[in-house]
C-alpha cells in the first residue's frame, strides 16, 4: 500500500480507493469480544464498529452518530428509565433485552449500549432475526433511500417479514448451518415458509414441539400492539431463539422442573394426530401435477387454517406450554426508527400477523415439508 501510494503522489493524481487507508477498526472495549451469536448487521472489524459480548453476560451494540443511533439509545432510555409510570411502556419491557445503561469509550467518538444477551442461556442456541412490518424506511426518508430499499427488500411489501439471518444448530452433524441476509432476501410470499422450515429443522427432526411457545409469546406481542398507539416500529426485528442441544434441554428440566423431555424434544402429543391426517392427505397429491397440487393446497386452506387454530387453543389450554417455555425466547430488538406516534402502529400489526399465521400453518405443513427438504 505504502508503494502505492507514493506512485500516486509522484504523478499528482488524487488517491484511489484502493490506495486508501481503511480506517482504524475501534479498540475492543476490556472484557470484550465480537459476538459469537450474531447473526445479522454489522460484524466487528474492517474499520467498524459491531456487536460485542462482554463477559458479565451483556451485547454491546455500538451508537450510531447519526440521527437513528440517538432515536435506538432515548427509546431504550424512555422504556426503562427508573420512575417510567406509563403501563403501555413498562408493558413492553419484557418483549425486549434488558438495557443497562451506556458504556462510553475513551479516547474514541464511540459509546455502546448495554444490553442483556438474549442467548447466553442456551448452551447451543438456535437464532432467527426477522424484520418485521412492509417498511424499512421512515415517510421523510430521501426518494432515493426509499427506492434503494425497495430494491434490497422487494417482497416485504407483501409478504410483512424477512429473515436477514439464521444460526442453527445440527446436532448430528455437531456444527451450525448459517443463513444469511441474502438468503431471506430472496424469498417470496410462497417461498418465506420454506426459510421458516430450515429455521425449525434440525436435519434430522423438525422442531414442531416448540411452534406453541413461540406462537403463545408472538400472541402477547400482538396484544401489546393491538392496545398501544404510543409507537410506530419501522425496520425492526423480532429475535428468535431455542435450544439446540437437547440435552441440555434435558438438564434444563432437572434442574428447573420446567421441561418434560419426551422423545429428546418435549413432543406435544395434541399434535400427531392432525399431522398425520395432514400427511396422508399431502401424499396422496404428491404427483408433479402442479395444477393440481395448486388446486388441492386451495381447498384445504381453510380447512388447516381452522385446524391449526383449534391445535393452537389446545395447546394453550396444555400444562406443557408453560414448560417449553424454557426452551425457547423472542425479544423485539433493533429501534433506529421507533418514532412517537397517536395510533395503531397497522404496519407492524400487518407482518406479525403473517408471521403468526406462516408459524401456524406450520403446526400441520412443517413434518411435511421437512420431509421433503431432508429426507427425500
Amino acid at each position: 500500500m505504502a508503494d502505492c501510494r507514493g506512485a500516486c503522489a509522484e504523478v499528482g493524481q488524487p488517491l484511489q480507493p484502493s490506495c486508501q487507508r481503511r480506517p482504524k477498526t475501534p479498540p475492543l472495549p476490556k472484557g470484550c469480544q465480537p459476538l459469537s451469536t450474531q447473526v445479522a448487521g454489522h460484524i466487528h472489524g474492517a474499520g467498524k464498529a459491531g456487536f460485542l459480548e462482554s463477559t458479565d453476560g451483556t451485547v454491546l451494540k455500538p451508537i450510531s452518530s447519526r440521527s437513528s443511533g440517538r432515536r435506538e439509545l432515548k427509546f431504550y432510555q424512555e422504556v426503562f428509565r427508573e420512575d417510567q409510570s406509563d403501563p403501555v411502556i413498562t408493558g413492553l419491557r419484557c418483549f425486549l433485552p434488558k438495557y443497562r445503561g451506556l458504556i462510553p469509550e475513551e479516547d474514541t467518538s464511540i459509546s455502546y449500549m448495554k444490553l442483556d444477551d438474549v442467548t447466553r442461556r442456551f448452551k447451543k442456541p438456535c437464532i432467527m432475526d426477522i424484520k418485521i412490518g412492509r417498511r424499512t424506511c421512515l415517510p421523510d426518508a430521501s426518494e432515493r433511500k426509499k427506492e434503494t430499499s425497495l430494491n434490497k427488500h422487494r417482497h416485504l411489501p407483501k409478504l410483512g417479514f424477512q429473515i436477514i439471518g439464521m444460526k442453527i444448530y445440527h446436532p448430528s452433524q455437531g456444527d451450525y448451518v448459517v443463513f444469511d441476509s441474502k438468503y431471506g432476501r430472496e424469498l417470496n410470499e410462497e417461498e418465506s415458509i420454506h426459510g421458516l422450515v430450515q429455521y425449525f429443522s434440525t436435519r434430522t427432526r423438525f422442531r414442531r414441539d416448540l411452534l406453541p411457545a413461540f406462537l403463545n409469546r408472538l400472541e402477547k406481542i400482538e396484544d401489546w400492539f393491538d392496545k398501544q398507539e404510543k409507537y410506530h416500529f419501522v425496520s425492526s426485528s423480532l429475535l428468535f431463539v431455542y435450544e439446540g442441544d437437547t440435552n441440555h434441554v434435558a438438564t434444563m428440566s432437572n434442574s428447573t422442573g420446567a421441561l418434560n423431555n419426551r422423545d429428546n424434544g418435549v413432543v406435544l402429543d395434541v399434535l400427531e394426530n392432525v399431522n398425520s391426517h395432514f400427511i396422508s392427505g399431502a401424499n396422496a397429491d404428491s404427483g408433479h401435477n402442479h395444477g393440481k397440487d395448486a388446486t388441492r393446497q386451495s381447498e384445504t386452506a381453510s380447512e388447516n387454517e381452522a385446524t391449526s387454530e383449534n391445535v393452537t387453543t389446545q395447546i394453550n389450554e396444555s400444562s406443557d406450554l408453560k414448560h417449553l417455555e424454557e426452551a425457547i425466547d423472542i425479544r423485539m430488538i433493533d429501534f433506529p426508527h421507533a418514532v412517537p406516534s397517536s395510533s395503531p402502529d397497522d404496519d407492524y400489526l400487518y407482518g406479525l400477523r403473517k408471521l403468526i399465521t406462516s408459524l401456524k400453518s406450520l403446526l400441520n405443513l412443517g413434518p411435511y415439508y421437512h420431509q421433503l427438504l431432508y429426507l427425500d
